[in-house]
């Protein structure tokens, strides 16, 4: 058996720590390594013999065997053999935490028995290595059909197969190593915090700040947080709602990372104690393998009004309210030199490989608007296809409920916003669904065979012809309609405005501003939100990007909007909007 996957490891540095701190630096890594380490060579004899038997299937000329042999690549077993560690090893990560403010058997946890957050946080970590195996299994896929391609290219079975598994080893059991590391590092990171926080309350200690010398993966956001106040209570109830998550991949939409693109790192030096906090930002990590701990601090946080800036620095414009035109306001917010490489690059390198999948295999994809049409009309099977998402619009109790009175004009309702900028938020705020035909482009799409969430591109001008139906047919029964848009093209939504202006419509629009770097990282997070094994819809990055003229193509159209708001979502996941302006109604 040949050796065919190195341990993991962490990019170092130089450090020139005090003493002290460097002792505890090492004492940190090495609880983590004491999960990390074991549970990696545990995975590495997992896999390591599927790792040959692909490999000789693929040698014997075996090519479905192969790919079969792929669907045992495995981390259950691993996390449910390393359970007792995993537990032992919070254990230590909690004790450690509440040592910066006595000797181990000096804190609470020293006589008390091994609290329930650890056991969840031992169920997280093991669901963690689970939800790995499609990540492994893609690796594996993807050496697979390389080596297919290179065979169809005649090269000798022989020279392909000479390092077959010690190449496949390292893609897949070194994606799974990977994983396996970051699982050790968020296990250890976590429940050090929720220790000090537990420690800290039982002692009447009210502040503590964040030490991040003991990162040894130094990054702007690192630079930033270091040394900044929190308060002690609102950190230990965020960590026991982190630690009580049902599914753990709630955790990558309730603990994201700040973004370390430039324009992030202006909007994190633009936020106070009170909005970090709220943000989630208060405790680390703050980003893969971050080595930041908390320590007590005998001061407060600078206490400000909300939204005051940390002194020393430069003032800047915050979300809310403004009386500046939309375009103005947005432009403050916008990373004009932003690109799609930077939006990836805040993702793992898994995620990144998968999101660039995608975009491969996007373009390989025929759109099904060339696929079902014959001398440039629908087929009869397709027209059926779209009747039926029509009907399951327009039902009688909807068409019913979104008929306005006798004498009164109907209302047509234009939102606005990029994809990504969360404009569902807007439901209940200004418009109410249970009185309107909500004609949105998203639920159409759905209702298409071919749609898998992943391929949202493909059925993009086929559910656009059926998005203009079925204004068409809602403007025709005079129905109350709320059109779900990105108001990226300018002329088109013009004219849409225009003709139900001239059917007798009152028009009202409503917008959801986010920048179009924020925008873009969320549209990736609503595709990875359901976990690997069931994606979101996807919708490429340089396309959320690409929506530049947005903001200013509404501040364009006012003038049709008797009634009109605009609302900035630059705000933590699951907190309302903030009002920006707007006319013909009072909002907060």
């Amino acid at each position: 058996m040949v050796d065919i996957a190195a341990a993991p490891t962490r990019a170092t540095t130089e450090s020139r720590a005090p003493q002290a701190t460097t002792v505890r630096r090492e004492a940190f890594l090495a609880i983590e390594d004491s999960l990390a380490i074991p549970t990696f060579n545990s995975w590495k004899r997992e896999a390591s013999s599927v790792v040959q038997k692909i490999a000789d299937r693929f040698q014997a000329g075996d090519i479905n065997g192969a790919f079969a042999a792929v669907e045992e690549l495995d981390l259950g077993p691993v996390a449910r053999r390393q359970e007792r560690r995993a537990r032992f090893t919070g254990e230590m990560a909690v004790i450690f935490g509440a040592t910066d403010f006595a000797r181990a058997r000096n804190t609470r946890f020293a006589k008390e028995q091994v609290p329930e957050v650890v056991d969840r946080a031992v169920e997280i970590f093991q669901m963690t290595l689970i939800d790995t195996n499609e990540v492994v299994r893609r690796e594996a896929r993807i050496f697979l059909q390389q080596k297919l391609d290179e065979k169809e290219g005649r090269v000798p079975m022989q020279k392909l197969v000479g390092s077959f598994a010690v190449d496949l080893g390292q893609r897949a059991i070194g994606a799974g190593g990977q994983n396996i590391l970051l699982a050790s590092s968020l296990h250890a990171s976590r429940l050090g915090s929720w220790g000090f926080t537990q420690e800290a309350t039982a002692r009447n200690v009210q502040f503590y700040r964040v030490s991040e010398q003991l990162d040894i993966r130094t990054c702007p956001v690192c630079r930033e947080m270091n040394g900044k106040v929190f308060s002690v209570a609102g950190a230990a109830d965020k960590l026991n709602r982190w630690l009580s998550v049902d599914n753990p991949n709630d955790m990558k939409t309730i603990a994201t990372w700040p973004s370390q693109s430039r324009a992030g790192i202006r909007n994190l030096k633009a936020m106070n104690t009170e909005q970090l906090s709220g943000a989630g930002w208060d405790t680390p990590p703050y980003h893969p393998f971050c080595r930041g701990v908390l320590r007590k601090s005998r001061k407060g946080p600078t206490v400000g009004a909300p939204g005051a800036l940390e002194p020393g620095v430069a003032p800047r414009v915050r979300p809310g309210r403004s009386a500046l035109p939309l375009d103005q306001y947005a432009k403050q917010f916008d990373d004009p030199n932003i690109t799609a490489g930077a939006i990836l690059d805040d993702l793992s390198p898994s995620v990144r490989r998968e999101v660039i999948e995608n975009d491969i295999n996007l373009r390989r994809l025929r759109a099904t608007d060339t696929v079902h049409k014959v001398d440039g009309a629908w087929t009869t099977e397709r027209l059926a296809v779209h009747d039926s998402i029509l009907g399951d619009i327009f039902t009688t109790d909807a068409v019913a409920a979104a008929t306005p009175e006798a004498g009164v004009a109907p209302r047509f309702t234009m939102l606005g916003g990029r994809g990504g900028s969360g404009k569902g938020a807007l439901e209940g705020r200004v418009f109410d669904p249970k009185t309107n035909i909500v004609l949105d482009p998203d639920k159409i799409k759905a209702g298409l065979p071919e749609f898998r969430g992943w391929n949202a591109a493909q059925v993009h001008q086929e559910s656009s012809f059926i998005f203009a139906e079925a204004h068409r047919i809602a403007r025709d029964l005079r129905l109350n309609v709320v059109s779900d848009a990105t108001m990226r093209d300018l002329a088109k939504v013009q004219g849409l405005l225009k003709d139900f202006k001239k059917s007798g419509y009152s028009i009202e629009g409503h917008y959801m501003f986010l920048p179009r770097q924020d925008a873009a990282l969320r549209a990736v997070t609503r595709f990875l939100a359901s976990g690997p094994r069931k994606r979101g819809r996807y919708v490429p990055v340089d396309v959320v990007l690409n929506n530049i003229d947005n903001d200013a193509n509404f501040q364009a159209l006012k003038s049709f909007f008797g009634r009109w708001s605009i609302w900035d979502n630059q705000v933590p996941k699951g907190r309302s909007p903030l009002f920006v302006g707007g006319k013909g109604v009072a909002f907060p």
